[in-house]
């Protein structure tokens, strides 16, 4: 239902996404790091990563008028992530027991702290409205100048019409599965929802763990502003007519998506990163098939094994095999490098999971085919699109360093970014 939208190609030649990208990067983001980097004032990283995220997701599904602007928005954005942040840890019960927490809750019996519940309504409204925005926005994209710049930016809601094309095709078909109108809209606020809670906090804490490293190694800063002042157009901020009495402006062209992707050393960082701290570090459970008999089920070396056994695989450990990743804790991108080493190296990548129930999000995310065959052979993978840009756009510009990195370290659990929820980092200009 979703392939196409999320597809490289689709993705790269996008207006749309070009437009967010402007509206998201440049004008809400380095803005906040230019003032940052001038007044001297050091910034909680993963706090604006994350409002950088969910601006541009909900810009991908819902047309960016109607997403969220908690990049501008401090207040919506710090209540947001406070309950985004109460919900963290919890699930287990209502996941693997929903029909015995549901029944002990009704008794007065609470498997999960009371507040969870309240902290996930106020997550769900927030994606409510978000939908409600674009169920009555006016149809179709402003029809002159002046209307859109009254309006302000407008994208078409890419994942929303797609969905709801989807979904209304299957039922003029008469599906096997009918929808009423009720089911219909609660279909389509469920999966929305999946959207975007899966692509706001995975992409910023890899974007955190990013920064962090960066940080740490001026050299490979150097390094990799070096790499990308090779961009055509670069991405200086502000432009370089620009005067220091002036506001200002947005970056007039960006370069091309494709231009990013072809950047080697940007690349190799971003796959380290996603190595050594993959945002979904957890087992991925399976069930095998209840009648065996046929086609006894084989894994890893292991024969014969009985039907209704949960068997999962991990990024985790597959990411620190040492046969393939010397070193294995080791924060190495260089080790990308080598095109002798990436093919294996690739097998054995599971950031994104694999097979017809890999992330889907990984177009989204769009930087050169890869090849992974652990546990579903040659599983396309495609790395993060607008990560990469915003790696790019702070890099080209700014210099950082830390400040404040306790509990950087990642949670033990299935989803995981740093235990501290913060990374405070000081900004200098570049030039």
């Amino acid at each position: 239902m979703f392939g196409n939208i999320y597809s490289k190609s689709v993705l790269q030649s996008s207006k749309a996404i070009r437009d967010m990208s402007q509206e998201i990067v440049i004008k809400r983001f380095l803005p906040i790091i230019e003032a940052a980097a001038v007044q001297g004032n050091p910034l909680n990283v993963l706090e604006y990563n994350s409002a950088v995220y969910m601006d541009f997701i909900s810009a991908f599904v819902f047309g960016i008028q109607n997403g969220t602007n908690f990049l501008q928005d401090s207040g919506t954005r710090e209540r947001w992530l406070a309950r985004r942040k109460i919900t963290k840890g919890h699930g287990f019960w209502s996941t693997e027991f929903p029909r015995l927490t549901v029944f002990l809750r009704y008794i007065g019996i609470y498997l999960e702290p009371p507040e969870i519940d309240s902290a996930r309504e106020e997550v769900k409204d927030l994606c409510l409205d978000m939908l409600q925005r674009v169920e009555n926005w006016p149809e179709g994209q402003p029809k002159s100048a002046q209307e859109d710049q009254k309006r302000g930016i407008w994208t078409k809601p890419i994942v929303y019409d797609q969905l709801l094309s989807q979904l209304n095709s299957s039922r003029g078909k008469g599906s096997s599965i009918p929808l009423s109108d009720s089911q219909l809209g609660l279909t389509v606020a469920s999966e929305l929802m999946d959207h975007i809670l899966a692509g706001t906090d995975t992409t910023s804490w890899t974007l955190t763990y990013i920064m962090h490293e960066l940080s740490q190694r001026p050299d490979l800063q150097s390094s990799l502003r070096t790499e990308l002042f090779s961009i055509s157009p670069p991405m200086f901020y502000p432009p370089l007519n620009y005067q220091a009495n002036e506001i200002p402006q947005p970056i007039p062209n960006l370069p091309s998506p494709r231009s990013i992707d072809n950047l080697p050393f940007l690349d190799a960082i971003l796959l380290e990163t996603l190595r050594l701290r993959p945002s979904v570090p957890g087992s991925q459970l399976r069930i095998t098939p209840s009648s065996t008999a046929l086609f006894p089920i084989s894994l890893c070396g292991y024969t014969d094994i009985p039907p209704g056994t949960r068997v999962s695989s991990q990024a985790y450990s597959l990411h620190r095999n040492m046969e393939v990743f010397p070193e294995p804790e080791v924060w190495r991108p260089e080790r990308w490098l080598n095109a002798d080493q990436k093919e294996e190296m690739m097998r054995w990548f599971w950031a994104f999971g694999s097979g017809g129930r890999m992330c889907i999000g990984n177009h989204l995310a769009a930087l050169g085919e890869q090849k992974n065959c652990f546990p579903s052979p040659w599983s396309e993978l495609m790395f993060q699109l607008e990560l990469k840009l915003v790696v790019a756009a702070i890099y080209s510009n700014y210099t950082t360093r830390i400040i404040d990195d306790e509990e950087i370290e990642q949670l033990d659990s299935y989803s995981s970014g740093p235990k501290g929820d913060k990374l405070i980092l000081q900004f200098e200009k570049v030039r």
